[in-house]
């Protein structure tokens, strides 16, 4: 069924429409509107190999359903309008659609199926049943949802195209990558899911506002200068793995200020996996300093970054902050800095604290070091692993040191 909230202008309900079929034999006494589908479009459902059997284009008098239902298939759309429907019964399907227009669902047979759309508009779902099957967006509308069902499937969507559906991978170990995407293309899906199984998410490029839509993945890496922006938990794996994983690469940003959210298990009581090569930046949430984000599992600095704001004062100030619960930190991240109006303090007692460790989280002695000199008013800030007060030994604070003037030289 099409995705409800997004019907498109020429959308119609799947039983008010007239039923065609792709046979072997085209019936006499052709619909009109059939003969103005020849006349404007390069619609042919053609062999893939030799071996292949080809359907023929020749549906009932007054029918809008194309039905390839002998033989292995092919088939190519290039600029059509008012196609109401495409079945693709058979075994190996593929079919390659660059324009034109199918009011509603395009829908495969079992076995290995291969789906591509680079232009056109697609009113409904695309289907696809069992098999190792795959489906490549590059350009194009899609009006409802992206279903694959179980088997080893691949996800590509590269460059264009929106959806407006949610794009859902279905059962077994499926594999999906984005690319070269933005908001403009992203931000009309309803979810983006690996269903269940063990599946692995690649972003390549890619500006995603509402990371929250990524679901029921073990695996996710943001690579490429992709740029991730936190607007709720961020939960990994699914009711079978439990958990998962996350990996930020050197040119890439995940977003975590806002929404106080945090990165966890599917299943209470495990832990997920955050390693982090670029940036955790907490500075893109309020104009204060009162953003944290929470990792229930472990963490692991690649020689990244930790971007928070700090009110530079006392041991009172506000800070934004890392929050570890329940796992281990490991590696080395550098802490930068970013003065929110203090104006220098004295601190007296454990100092600002910028990681908390909590559910008995810890951490190793160099997991954590400034990523530059800290400074404000008269005073500089320095990292220090624990404080000074009971069951704070795993948190990291700032605390202040008086500058001491440099005399003149003589």
């Amino acid at each position: 069924m099409r995705h409800p909230k997004n019907r498109l202008p020429n959308s119609r309900s799947e039983g008010a429409e007239e039923t065609v079929a792709l046979l072997w034999r085209r019936p006499p006494g052709l619909h009109p509107r059939f003969i103005s589908l020849l006349a404007t479009t390069a619609f042919a459902l053609l062999p893939n190999s030799a071996a292949f059997a080809a359907c023929v284009l020749g549906p009932t008098a007054g029918n809008t359903i194309y039905t390839c239902d002998s033989g292995s298939s092919g088939g190519s759309l290039t600029d059509a309008d008012g196609i109401g429907r495409v079945n693709m019964k058979l075994d190996q399907n593929y079919f390659n659609m660059s324009g034109g227009t199918i009011d509603r669902n395009l829908v495969t047979g079992f076995d290995k199926d291969t789906i591509i759309l680079s232009g056109g508009t697609i009113g409904g779902n695309i289907s696809v049943s069992g098999g190792n099957d795959s489906v490549t967006v590059t350009g194009g509308t899609v009006g409802g949802d992206i279903l694959m069902s179980v088997g080893a499937d691949n996800f590509v969507w590269n460059g264009g195209g929106i959806i407006y559906g949610a794009v859902d991978l279905g059962g077994d170990n499926d594999i999906a990558k984005l690319s070269n995407l933005t908001n403009a293309n992203l931000g009309a899906t309803d979810a983006i899911s690996g269903g269940l199984g063990t599946d692995a998410l690649t972003l390549d490029n890619v500006k995603l506002d509402g990371v929250s839509r990524l679901q029921n993945w073990e695996s996710i890496g943001a690579t490429n200068d992709t740029q991730l922006t936190l607007d709720s938990n961020l939960v990994l794996g699914d009711s079978g793995t439990g958990t998962g994983s996350l990996s930020v690469d050197a040119a890439s940003t995940l977003y975590g200020g806002g929404f106080n959210a945090s990165i966890q298990a599917f299943t209470a009581g495990q832990l997920a996996s955050v390693t982090n090569a670029g940036r955790i930046d907490l500075t893109n949430g309020s104009t204060g300093a009162t953003d944290s984000l929470t990792i229930s599992g472990n963490y692991t600095g690649l020689g990244g970054l930790l971007l928070i704001q700090t009110e530079l004062g006392d041991d009172s100030s506000a800070s934004d902050k890392l929050v570890l619960s329940g796992g281990t930190a490991s590696g080395s991240t550098g802490i930068g800095v970013i003065n929110v109006g203090g104006a220098g303090a004295a601190t007296t007692a454990d100092g600002i604290m910028v990681v908390q460790a909590v559910n008995g989280a810890t951490s190793g002695a160099g997991t954590f070091a400034l990523d530059a000199p800290v400074a404000a008013g008269a005073f500089e800030y320095y990292l220090f692993k624990g404080g000074v007060s009971a069951g704070s030994e795993e948190n990291w604070y700032l605390r202040s040191t008086l500058i001491t003037p440099t005399s003149p030289a003589a």
